[in-house]
């Protein structure tokens, strides 16, 4: 369960890095703006895939084990 605690953290970190990515673009290339706002667009795109793939690994491990509760009491699975 610990590993869901972090998500917020690791969404605020993938999120820096993006920002923090397009910061340092920007003084290497110039650029005004745009570089940073680019990079917070791609690390906010990469935190919210890996969020979603996490709640749906989530949801696979709570339907295996409420599938395995039900066989484990003689009963037939539901389909």
């Amino acid at each position: 369960m610990m590993r869901y605690a972090s998500i917020g953290l690791e969404f605020l970190a993938v999120f820096c890095l993006g920002l923090a990515g397009g910061v340092w673009l920007d003084r290497r290339a110039g650029g005004g703006t745009w570089w940073p706002v680019i990079g917070s667009a791609a690390g906010l795109a990469v935190a919210m895939a890996r969020m979603f793939g996490m709640a749906r690994q989530y949801y696979r491990e709570l339907k295996e084990r409420s599938e395995n509760e039900e066989t484990d009491d003689g009963s037939e699975p539901m389909a």
